[in-house]
């Protein structure tokens, strides 16, 4: 019975360990980072629409 119970803690610790929580992490910091991305290259975007510039003028004509 005891021992059950310690191989069953070791995995639950091996779970929130090491490589499987540095990918999850990862993965979350990845998430994040896209949509922070998406939000600039919007904003750009919008602001290039937004003020007479050069490439204002060439996004807006094409």
């Amino acid at each position: 019975m005891e021992s059950e119970e310690q191989s069953t803690h070791q995995r639950k610790r091996k779970e929130h360990d090491g490589v499987g929580f540095r990918r999850s992490a990862v993965s979350e910091i990845i998430l994040v980072l896209e949509g922070v991305t998406d939000l600039l290259d919007s904003t750009i975007t919008e602001s290039l629409e937004t003020f007479p510039t050069e490439e204002g003028e060439k996004k807006r004509s094409s």
